[in-house]
């Protein structure tokens, strides 16, 4: 898509699929029946993430803590960099976020009406790209 600066309001956009990875759904669907169904994924901070002993402060006013002892987590997340042929050491440096993004956007892909070999994916120094 190439967009000029001229004040047109026509864009084209070409939705594709949908992929997402949220506390409490691996799907789509998954959220949308926990929607639905009023679930939370809320729970009290882990320590590893974030020690309440050192951030947590009840006091709103209290500079650099935080006010809350809840959060959501998205849990057994797993990305298979052998099956992707990623360098290990690539994926040991690359935040789990990315791999995240990169897996959502893999499953909004390959959902039903879209074409796998119409839109391959592949690594170049760290950076993924969609070709």
């Amino acid at each position: 898509m190439e967009l000029s600066n001229n004040n047109s309001n026509n864009i084209d956009i070409a939705v594709v699929g949908i992929g997402c990875h949220y506390p409490g759904s691996r799907s789509a669907l998954e959220l949308r029946e926990n929607i639905i169904c009023k679930k939370q994924q809320f729970r009290r901070m882990l320590d590893k993430r974030l020690p309440l002993s050192e951030y947590y402060d009840p006091d709103k006013s209290v500079e650099d803590k935080i006010y809350s002892t809840q959060a959501a987590y998205i849990d057994g997340f797993n990305f298979d960099w052998v099956k992707r042929r990623i360098p290990k050491k690539t994926f040991e440096g690359t935040d789990i976020v990315q791999w995240l993004a990169v897996e959502t956007a893999d499953k909004a892909l390959k959902m039903p009406g879209t074409r796998e070999k119409q839109y391959p994916m592949k690594v170049l120094a760290s950076s993924l790209e969609i070709l």
